[in-house]
């Protein structure tokens, strides 16, 4: 039963951060030999639909973990009556976070 609650408070987390970031853009993938934009991937290589043209996909992250605990201590500072919730959240990101230890006791 823990593990539906702890995981329904991250769905409802990832929910809210996803709100948050509709505003922002992303750059759209054009084939640098045609100009289109319509690609298929297949075993680590995208290939232009039109042209042929075949590019290697690198894989980047661009979430960062501290940027989440530190939402997640914002959350813990403006909301002491979820606070613990939110400490849970961090600990299990970081299980030595010290400012998040703080709001269990």
């Amino acid at each position: 039963m823990l593990q539906y609650a702890r995981a329904y408070t991250i769905i409802k987390e990832v929910k809210e951060y996803i709100s948050r970031m509709e505003g922002c853009s992303m750059k759209a993938i054009v084939c640098e030999k045609c100009g289109a934009s319509d690609f298929y991937d297949e075993n680590g290589i995208r290939t232009c639909r039109y042209c042929g043209a075949r590019y290697r996909i690198a894989y980047t992250s661009s979430i960062g973990l501290d940027d989440d605990v530190a939402e997640l201590l914002r959350k813990c500072r403006e909301n002491p009556a979820k606070a613990r919730k939110y400490a849970n959240l961090i600990l299990d990101i970081d299980p030595d976070n010290p400012e998040a230890l703080k709001y269990l006791k």
